[in-house]
């Protein structure tokens, strides 16, 4: 009778990319880093944001998290992306979507 042999494979840990150009998400991408145990890489630039650099990373989900940039069609085809905006874009674009709707009544 063959003995049957166990291969270790080594488990993958899920990524996600947290894209914000705000301070106050670098304690955001850490905290839930050690609350998850998901490796979380931290974009701040939109030239650190490419379609190259996130296939390398290879993220489950793309978070933009207050960013004010555009974000190009060769990313959002690509990968998971979760944008947090309080309003429909085009529509309530701008620096201060919020107020800029409350003026348009």
């Amino acid at each position: 009778m063959k003995a049957r042999v166990k291969r270790k494979t080594k488990a993958i840990q899920p990524t996600c990319v947290i894209a914000s150009a705000r301070p106050w998400n670098r304690s955001l991408a850490t905290r839930v880093a050690a609350r998850t145990g998901i490796k979380v890489v931290l974009i701040t630039s939109p030239t650190e944001l490419t379609a190259g650099q996130l296939h390398h990373i290879n993220p489950s989900y793309v978070f933009f998290p207050h960013w004010s940039h555009i974000i190009r069609a060769d990313i959002f085809d690509a990968f998971e992306c979760v944008i947090f905006h309080m309003t429909d874009l085009p529509f309530g674009r701008g620096g201060s979507p919020l107020q800029n709707l409350i003026m348009r009544g």
